[in-house]
């Protein structure tokens, strides 16, 4: 997983941020609040830019979030790795008995399951 190379358009008029500038698989559960960390710095950069200074300030916004998703990014690769058995990290962790289950019944007409 890797992050675009600009999340703005040309003189940052649109701006991307969480999973569409940043995709971090599901596997630390960090995906939302990293969406909320980057709304909150880019209002934090553009509030306290002149408007004629918007693409500093967009830049600012991206330097500032990126030392913040990537090792996220990295972790939850690492992660997803370990939970799959392809990481030399750690052994895959053995499942554990679950209760009875009702059987699985498809929820779409792909036939994917859902309990």
């Amino acid at each position: 997983t890797q992050t675009l190379e600009t999340w703005s358009s040309t003189g940052g008029r649109l701006i991307l941020l969480g999973d569409a500038a940043h995709l971090i698989p599901p596997t630390i559960g960090c995906t939302a609040s990293a969406a909320m960390g980057d709304a909150r710095a880019l209002a934090a950069c553009l509030t306290q830019a002149e408007p004629a200074a918007r693409a500093a300030a967009t830049r600012s916004y991206v330097e500032l979030r990126r030392q913040v998703v990537e090792p996220s990014m990295a972790s939850s690769m690492i992660e997803a790795e370990r939970l799959c058995g392809k990481s030399q990290e750690s052994p895959p962790v053995a499942p554990q008995p679950q209760p009875q289950e009702a059987e699985p019944r498809p929820c779409c007409s792909n036939g994917c399951a859902m309990s």
